[in-house]
């Protein structure tokens, strides 16, 4: 091309390079370390979660207590076909 050849060194890359095997063999002793890792920074958002949205304390009702009931009329006629 414009009078230059190309010349590629893949020859250079194939030496540096590892085997596929060699590449699954690395990933599979790093498994652990990554599941580690994982589980660590799971943690840490779900403790972060937990700080910026703290769990609402609900009201625990017993028999005789007396509560406030609304029975709204637009609700039922929001299911009635027209």
């Amino acid at each position: 091309m414009f009078g230059k050849d190309l010349k590629l060194s893949i020859k250079k890359v194939v030496l540096l390079e590892k085997t596929i095997l060699d590449r699954v063999v690395e990933l599979i002793h790093k498994v652990p370390i990554f599941r580690e890792s994982a589980k660590v920074t799971i943690n840490r958002a779900q403790q972060k979660i937990r700080a910026n949205y703290q769990i609402q304390q609900t009201k625990k009702f017993t028999i005789e207590d007396q509560v406030l009931y609304v029975d709204s009329s637009n609700y039922h006629e929001k299911l009635e076909s027209k």
